[in-house]
């Protein structure tokens, strides 16, 4: 019998002119030893080259065409997930790789 599959955990990164950190926040969270992870990155209508930025990394991007906050983008970025196990990330935070528990 085939051992169990890991759940999917989906990461949810709302962002509003976040240039300066998104790429690294985006890259720590795919980057993670455990797997499956999907990022959704809602970018909450910025005006600067966040979405570009973005554009470029291997996540879904959900833009917003009006500034409606971090709580709403989040709800938005719930709504497009698919994952059993729901993280949320701010845009100018960087996780560390995770790692198994040393016995």
């Amino acid at each position: 019998m085939a051992p169990p599959k890991p759940p999917l955990v989906s990461v949810v990164i709302p962002c509003h002119n976040s240039k300066k950190t998104i790429a690294l926040s985006v890259l720590s969270a795919l980057n993670q030893t455990y797997q499956p992870i999907e990022v959704i990155v809602v970018d909450d209508a910025s005006t600067d080259e966040t979405p570009q930025l973005v554009k470029k990394l291997d996540c879904t991007l959900i833009e917003l065409t009006d500034n409606v906050g971090a709580g709403p983008a989040r709800n938005r970025g719930i709504a497009a997930s698919r994952g059993e196990i729901l993280f949320f990330l701010d845009s100018d935070v960087a996780l560390a790789p995770t790692r198994s528990p040393t016995r």
